[in-house]
């Protein structure tokens, strides 16, 4: 979750788009369509976008990835995420006490150095998650938002999906942490089976770190 609360993308735009266009984001989804704004933690609250794979996978640890944006995506399992490395670096982490208009919590600016790692390249979308669920039989839990600096969203305890129609490819929200922990175990069972001489035991897929989403 980036260190400064930016505006959000609204939910009503295609999972498709590249990542770079997603970035004033969160790692976590904002939430559905009627969501405004909600202060408390985001991975507690649970809408998560990304998947985030360490660089061991793409065995370029400590390397300069393909310049070329398409030579970094891959994609391990028919219903793994097209993923996007990110070469490893330093960034100024946090906004500088000069910045007007700034969070206490945005600081201190620091530096911070990364190995380089992939990114999930769109959103999780409902059709991915439900794919999840119809194999799994999982039932997530009901999201709950709550009031917060004026911001608020219109009905309480939605369950997932929370759209009044079938689009699959919008993204999923209405899930909390534990959802997204399930959706990445299966994932990791998934990758595991089709490589099972290169999968790590404790699989590859995660949610990002801060520092991460803010870097990519």
């Amino acid at each position: 979750m980036p260190a400064r609360k930016e505006r959000r993308p609204s939910c009503r735009t295609t999972s498709r788009t590249p990542i770079r266009s997603l970035i004033e984001g969160s790692a976590i989804s904002e939430g559905s369509r009627h969501e405004r704004r909600e202060g408390n933690d985001p991975v507690r609250r649970g809408f998560f976008r990304f998947l985030a794979v360490t660089a061991f996978l793409l065995g370029v640890s400590g390397t300069s990835l393909a310049a070329d944006q398409k030579e970094r995506e891959f994609q391990e399992c028919p219903e793994c995420p097209v993923m996007v490395g990110i070469p490893a670096g330093a960034f100024a982490m946090g906004s500088p006490a000069t910045e007007k208009g700034r969070y206490a919590t945005e600081g201190p600016q620091h530096a911070v150095s990364l190995k380089a790692f992939a990114l999930g390249k769109y959103a999780v979308t409902s059709e991915q998650f439900l794919t999840f669920l119809k194999e799994t039989g999982y039932q997530p839990s009901a999201c709950n938002p709550t009031l917060d600096m004026g911001w608020h969203s219109p009905g309480r305890g939605r369950a997932f999906p929370p759209y009044e129609a079938d689009l699959p490819r919008w993204p999923a929200v209405c899930l909390d942490w534990r959802d997204a922990q399930r959706y990445i175990g299966w994932l990791n069972d998934k990758v595991r089976l089709a490589h099972p001489a290169t999968a790590r035991a404790q699989g590859p897929y995660r949610l990002p770190t801060e520092a991460e989403w803010e870097y990519a």
